[in-house]
């Protein structure tokens, strides 16, 4: 009998508990975003408002290297990205570049980016960046994301845990 009851108050117990270490866990994103910086502090960082005045300046034209996997990239991506998932392929886009041209790379929110950027400046003589905050902070801040070449209003949220940091009505998993 009392084992009945010692049951369901340690379930509802380990519940709570549960529920307030994820709580705990939980950053905002700008911690996140900073959390990243500070763990790839030899990564130069280019903020979502700089790639933005680069991009629409034409003067500074960037190469713009989108990193994640192929259905992330088909719902959504940065207009003029380049799908390079493999250092070979990021590499190969980068040979077509001018030699001032800036290298950004993105991802979701910027840590498999940071560790892409990190990689390619082994490689090549030329300024590579990580897009702070990624296709997120960008979008996020309502900039443009396209699909097909076309604007759209999606953003893959990579898992549930990282797509809690994207605005609700930007989550989508799949293409319409």
């Amino acid at each position: 009998m009392k084992f009945r009851l010692v049951l369901p108050f340690a379930l509802v117990l380990f519940l709570v508990a549960f529920a307030l270490a994820i709580r705990a866990y939980e950053k905002p994103f700008d911690e996140v975003r900073a959390q990243i910086r500070m763990e790839y502090a030899d990564v130069q960082q280019v903020q979502t408002i700089t790639l933005q005045q680069w991009m629409t300046s034409g003067t500074d034209n960037p190469l713009v290297l989108d990193v994640r996997t192929a259905p992330e990239f088909a719902v959504s991506h940065l207009p003029h990205a380049i799908h390079t998932p493999t250092t070979e392929q990021a590499l190969a886009a980068i040979g077509n570049a001018t030699s001032d041209q800036p290298v950004v790379v993105y991802c979701s929110i910027g840590a498999r980016s940071s560790e892409f950027a990190r990689e390619l400046a082994k490689h090549t003589n030329h300024n590579v960046y990580n897009l702070d905050g990624s296709i997120f902070a960008w979008a996020n801040q309502g900039q443009t994301v396209v699909r097909n070449g076309e604007p759209v209003a999606a953003v893959h949220p990579y898992n549930w845990w990282w797509g809690r940091h994207l605005r609700p009505s930007l989550r989508t998993r799949s293409v319409e």
